[in-house]
This record gives C-alpha cells, structure tokens and sequence, in this order.
C-alpha cells in the first residue's frame, strides 16, 4: 500500500483516538482507579482481597500512581492515550513489514485505526490498555526475531513477555507460541538439543523472574497463585453465574438474537458466543460515559453486527487455514530467512489468538461467568486477530468478484464505525465533568451510572 495510504490511515486513527480522549470519561466499569489511590496513599501494593482488582499484576499500577500525585485523573488517562498511539504505530509498522497485498493491507490498517471497542478501551484508566500494547509489542518482536534470530532479539522478546506477565495474566497465552518459536528458530539455526533447551530455559527464567511477582504474593498470602475476583463470593458473581445455561451457552450463536437487542440483555449474556461477538464490535455492554448505545441510537449496533459478520467469517477462515499450514512448519525445506519468517509468523501470530481464547474458555469453564467472554481480553492478541483476517482475504484473492464485495462491506463498516463516534460524541455528547476535565481528591470512582454494572 502506498506511504500516503498509510499516512492517511495513521492520521485518521490518530485523530479518533485524540478525540475520544477528549470526551470518554477516564473511569471504566472496573475499580482501577482504586488501586491507584491504595498504593499512592499506602505505597504498597495490595493483596488481591483488599480491592476488587488488586487481583491484577502491578505494572500498570507502577507507571500510572505517579501522574495522580496533584489528583487529576485525567492526566492518568493520559497514559493510556500515549499507549494507545504506541500500539496503533507499532501496529501499523509490523502490518507495513509483512508485505501483504495492498487491498488486504488496507483493510486491515483501517480496522486497527478505527475499531470502536479497541480505542475506547485503550482510553480509559485499565491495565487493559498497557496489556494491549505489550501485546503489540510482543507480536512485533517476534516477527523481529524470525527476521534476525540472534541472541539479543531473543533477549528482548523474553523481557517484553516478562513485562506483559507483569501486566496481566492473559499473557501466560503467549507462552507456548513465543516457546515454539524459539525452538523452531535455534532448530534451524542449526542447534543442538541442549543449545535450544538452554535458549528456551533462559527466556522462560527471565519471564518468570520478570512477571512473577503478583503469581507469588497470591500463593503466599492466599494459597493461589491464580486468585481473582471471582474467587470471592460477591452477588454480581452469583447473579452473573445465573444466566449459565450449561452446553447452550457455549453453543448459542443465533445472531439474529444479538441484533434485536444489540447491548447486553437477558436474552444474550447466557450466549458466550454473542457476549464475545457482541462486545468486539460495538459497545456491547454499557462501560463508559459514551450513552448513544442506550438511546434510540443502538439500532446503530444492530447493522454493524450485521456487516461484521464478513469479516468475522473472513478472519475464521484465515486462522484454520494458518492451522493447517502449520503443520509444515517442521519439515519446511532450507529457505530463505524472508520466507522462513513469512511462514512461520503468522502461524504464531494465529496461535497466540488461539491460546488467548483458550485461557477465556478455560476459565468460563472454571467460573460459568459470562463476562468473561469480553473481546477486550482478546485485544492483547489484536494483531494476531488482523494476520489472521489478512490471511482469510488472501484465499479469496481469485474470486474476484467475491472479494470487491469482501471489500465494499469492510469500507461500509469502517464508515459505520465512523458514524458511532459521530453519535457518541456530536449526537449525543457526553458532558465535560463526565470527561474527567476537573480534579479527583479523595475518594472518587466511575460516574454514577456505571456504579450499577458488574465488572
């Protein structure tokens, strides 16, 4: 795709970010905010039963209490939107790197840029945020790695996973795939046995030194070192795990359910298919001060469910194809070090998304939570999702006439997104004090009508 595509597409996911910034209140529905003040006031950080999210790793939490000293959370925002920009540009130059075919590039350039769900969570104050960019970060040092496999690249890779386990948990998904790339790679670098245990045993010493510490201090306080919130017995747990319906939860895909009621109802929180769905392309559940959801406006999300399905089914097609071509991964004959890479990321890419939804279902089978299944526990694998989504279009690079419809719908949605923010912000704007323009001493938390909405 042409360097002024590229810039314009930048410029527009720019744009949407700064913009959001401007009027999306700091708070979320979770008590991030909380922890903040603990660990300011106290300067200690909690164990995971003092606060509803002091369960989480302490990183965020680390670069994030020293903007609230003068209390302002709006300057705590401001973090997520410096690491919103990171992972949009970071994005962006690894999507540039893979050398895709322009119209697949394209397209997924914009849905980066201009995914709703994705810019507003990166927006508020949430380890969310941090978690996604590390996420990016990981991703794109391990295309890195494939590309140069040296020593200090393998060295950099270990420490950014490090760091995103001491970010938040979904990164133990990323074990496994960053630890078959590491074997491939020393396997083809020639290597013996015991060379590639010692490089894989490094790595995993340096991210277990780096992102253990919230895994012990659980173990040794609580006897788990997984423990979380909803290990504690709370009535939004309880009243949340009365919506299970048992094997229909999993297996409830009617779509046509989710359009009729495009923010989270009765009739689909018991769906974890539609609640994972739902919550990826529209605000599907109420987490912000941004309320066009709640209005008549909502019909809104009803239509982009209905376009995202192309792309939702594109991106499935793209991850099982990627499945299968990797089982020839280990017989791959001598290549170059371009197409060993162009073969053996986006298969990584595809099982990091994999592993990330394996870690949700594993633990929607522990806790029979729907809120679980909310695509924002996906977003730290975004850009495996989108090789993914690019891989899908590739195979329909021969029907022509399939793929400029392929295309039309992805240009419809990306102008549907637009239209979101228009109502959001312009149609029905939220207020400045909602935004967060003012200070927060003392005790403060999230707007008053998110209060009522369980984490």
């Amino acid at each position: 795709m042409a360097h002024r595509h590229v810039r314009l597409c930048l410029g527009l996911g720019i744009a949407l970010r700064v913009l959001v910034f401007v009027f999306q209140s700091p708070f979320g529905k979770d008590q991030h905010f909380a922890v903040l003040q603990y660990m300011l006031r106290t300067g200690t950080i909690p164990i995971a039963t003092q606060l509803d999210q002091a369960y989480q790793p302490p990183l965020y939490y680390l670069l994030a209490a020293p903007l609230l000293f003068r209390g302002v959370a709006k300057v705590v925002q401001g973090l997520s939107l410096g690491l919103s920009l990171v992972t949009l540009l970071v994005g962006s130059s690894l999507l540039t790197r893979l050398k895709l075919p322009p119209q697949a590039h394209r397209a997924a350039l914009l849905l980066l840029c201009c995914l709703p769900q994705l810019i507003m969570f990166q927006n508020v104050i949430s380890n969310d945020t941090l978690a996604i960019c590390l996420g990016t970060l990981v991703l794109r040092q391990t295309h890195r790695y494939l590309w140069a496999p040296q020593w200090p690249q393998r060295l950099l890779l270990a420490l950014l996973l490090g760091l995103g386990l001491l970010t938040k948990a979904t990164f133990l998904a990323f074990l496994l795939p960053v630890g078959l790339v590491v074997l491939l790679t020393e396997r083809r670098q020639g290597m013996s046995a015991w060379q590639m245990g010692r490089a894989l045993s490094g790595c995993l010493l340096l991210i277990g030194a780096l992102g253990s510490y919230k895994f012990l201090q659980s173990y040794y306080y609580l006897g788990n070192p997984f423990f979380c919130n909803l290990d504690v017995p709370n009535l939004w747990v309880q009243e949340h795990q009365q919506a299970y319906q048992g094997l229909a939860s999993w297996l409830d895909m009617n779509l046509l359910t989710l359009v009729q009621s495009p923010t989270v109802t009765e009739q689909t929180k018991h769906a974890y298919p539609l609640v994972l769905y739902g919550s990826l392309w529209y605000q599907f559940i109420p987490e912000s001060n941004f309320t066009g959801n709640l209005t008549g406006f909502r019909v809104l999300g009803s239509v982009i469910y209905l376009v995202a399905v192309i792309p939702t089914a594109i991106a499935i097609l793209g991850c099982m194809s990627l499945g299968l071509s990797a089982r020839r991964l280990i017989h791959l004959r001598p290549c170059s070090q371009a197409a060993w890479t162009q073969h053996v990321f986006p298969a990584a890419a595809a099982l990091c998304v994999l592993m990330n939804l394996a870690l949700l279902v594993c633990a929607g089978l522990k806790y029979e939570d729907w809120s679980i299944f909310q695509a924002r526990l996906l977003f730290p694998s975004i850009l495996g999702m989108l090789v993914c989504f690019t891989a899908g279009l590739r195979l329909l690079e021969r029907a022509l006439r399939l793929t400029r419809g392929v295309h039309a719908a992805l240009h419809l949605l990306i102008v549907l997104f637009l239209l979101y923010f228009v109502v959001e912000i312009a149609i029905c704007p939220p207020s400045a004090a909602s935004a967060g323009w003012r200070t927060t001493r003392g005790a403060h938390g999230p707007p008053a009508h998110l209060m009522s909405v369980p984490p």
